[in-house]
């Protein structure tokens, strides 16, 4: 996962409008992640990732539309690798629903 990550930041990072705030939420993506390949992305770790980003954060309130922006990272750059033909399969990874605005 972090290899994919890495793969869409070196693609995209010169091409968006905050390179410092996609590049702060690969850094948590891919610390989470590592060690995990594309295919184990699941509902359950997604959950962990949620819950440990808001436990780190203590008494500071972390949203719900922060934590959906941060894993959108994951299918994009898993989007990206299979469009490089870096991985053969094709990868599901379903986002947290939006919350209420």
């Amino acid at each position: 996962m972090a290899d994919a990550i890495s793969h869409f930041l070196a693609k995209r990072l010169d091409d968006v409008t905050d390179p410092n705030c996609l590049a702060n939420a690969a850094k948590l993506i891919i610390r989470f992640f590592d060690g995990y390949v594309v295919g184990d992305i699941n509902d359950t770790l997604k959950k962990e990732y949620c819950q440990k980003r808001r436990k780190g954060r203590g008494d500071k309130a972390l949203k719900d539309g922060t934590l959906r922006r941060e894993l959108s990272l994951s299918p994009t750059a898993i989007r990206r690798v299979e469009e490089d033909q870096l991985i053969m399969r094709k990868i599901a990874v379903r986002l947290p629903p939006k919350p209420e605005g």
